[in-house]
């Protein structure tokens, strides 16, 4: 019979991660392996952690949260996809809201990779989230939702005006961060300004924005707003991490010139929708 593999959530014991609630995450490890290292507590419930897991670089002990076989997750998230594959075929608005979750997820492992000074991962991780942001907000929500909300929902003029400079303040940031590495460093505090603000977004829209709009959607304009996002994934040009490295004085960032074409082209197609 082979061996059960485990997820564990856990939560550090150390005082420091207690303070600062800085040290709650998930792993995945054998079942022996945690007999092995729960063999010391008392409480089952504890156990230390796995070499090479806290920061301090030594072993510090771990409550479990929760205990789940990797067998059964699988089979659930199979379940789930499927679901959710269903739900999502005619629906734009749970599409995008489908694709927050994605982004939320991506945070999480930033966080992850900012506790661990993970440098490399972080140059490629931050490069996804501009991507998402870029593709998600840019080209499908303002060059495709957005002109189509205008025509039918006059009231969303300033609430979209609203969406627009958030989606700049981020992008603005994640080019803070990414100019910032390129010098060698993690800018700490940008980073989680920067991830803060992309939570807050996305309740807002999740929670407000998309649950105002819904109800002014009809089976048509549904019908084209798939359309138009279909054809926005299709002609997004998925942004790659790139090398970093230092800029020459004066020279403007690939981010920059990204984030120019990417207005441009949503206006490009805001101006086309209206004059039709």
């Amino acid at each position: 019979m082979s061996e059960e593999h485990l997820r564990i959530k856990y939560r550090c014991r150390h005082p420091d991660c207690l303070i600062k609630s800085c040290r709650t995450g998930e792993i995945d490890i054998d079942e022996s392996e945690f007999k092995e290292l729960s063999s010391s507590c008392e409480d089952e419930t504890l156990f230390k952690s796995p070499r090479g897991i806290c920061r301090l670089g030594f072993p510090q002990t771990f409550k479990a949260l929760e205990v789940r076989k990797l067998s059964e997750i699988a089979d659930e998230e199979s379940e789930e996809k499927e679901e959710r594959v269903s739900a999502l075929a005619d629906d734009p608005i749970a599409i995008l809201k489908a694709e927050h979750q994605g982004v939320l997820r991506t945070l999480d492992l930033i966080e992850d990779q900012i506790l661990r000074r993970d440098m490399d991962g972080l140059w490629i991780t931050v490069a996804k989230v501009e991507n998402e942001i870029v593709r998600h907000s840019i080209r499908k929500e303002e060059g495709v939702l957005f002109p189509l909300l205008e025509k039918i929902y006059p009231m969303s003029g300033m609430h979209i005006g609203i969406i627009k400079e958030d989606h700049r303040e981020l992008l603005a940031l994640l080019h803070s961060i990414r100019d910032t590495m390129r010098e060698g460093d993690i800018p700490d505090n940008v980073l989680h300004s920067a991830l803060s603000n992309l939570r807050s977004h996305i309740r807002k829209e999740d929670d407000e924005f998309f649950e105002m709009i819904d109800d002014y959607l009809d089976a048509e304009m549904r019908k084209i707003l798939l359309e138009g996002m279909e054809g926005a994934e299709k002609s997004h040009v998925v942004i790659e991490a790139g090398e970093r490295k230092k800029l020459d004085h004066g020279e403007e960032s690939p981010d920059r010139i990204r984030y120019k074409e990417a207005l441009l082209t949503a206006n490009e197609h805001a101006e086309k929708d209206h004059c039709h």
